[in-house]
C-alpha cells in the first residue's frame, strides 16, 4: 500500500507501508536438557545440557518507505528514499538508504 503525491511541479514524495508473510519456515530454538539421572550437578557444573531444535514458524514482517523524486528537467529523474523496518522478527538489516537516476531517451 503506498502512495505518490505532488510536492510543487517537478517534486513528488512516495510513501509505502510494505508487509510479508513467512509462513512454516523452518528455525532453531534453543533448550536445554537435564543431565541424565546417575549424574548430579556439582558445583560449577550446570544440571542442564544446551541444545538446539528445529521448529517451523510463522511470521510477518513489516517496513514503511518514504522518498523523494525530482525531475529537474525534461527526461531527467533524480530519487531517493529509505526503506525502515517496523518490527523485529526474522533476519533483518537497519534502515536502507536508496539514491538515484535515471534518464529517459524516448521523446513522446
Amino acid at each position: 500500500m503506498g502512495a505518490d503525491n505532488k510536492l510543487i511541479r517537478p517534486m513528488t514524495v512516495a510513501i509505502d507501508l510494505l508487509g510479508n508473510q513467512f509462513v512454516n519456515v523452518p528455525s532453531f530454538t534453543l533448550g536445554k536438557t537435564p543431565l541424565p539421572k546417575p549424574l548430579t550437578p556439582q558445583a560449577g557444573i550446570p544440571g542442564t545440557i544446551p541444545n538446539t531444535t528445529q521448529t517451523n514458524l510463522t511470521y510477518t514482517t513489516a517496513n514503511f518507505s518514504g522518498g523523494l523524486k525530482w525531475s529537474p528537467k525534461a527526461h531527467f529523474l533524480v530519487y531517493a528514499n529509505v526503506l525502515v523496518p517496523l518490527n523485529n522478527v526474522g533476519l533483518r538489516s537497519d534502515p536502507v538508504p536508496l539514491f538515484g537516476i535515471a534518464y529517459n531517451f524516448k521523446t513522446r
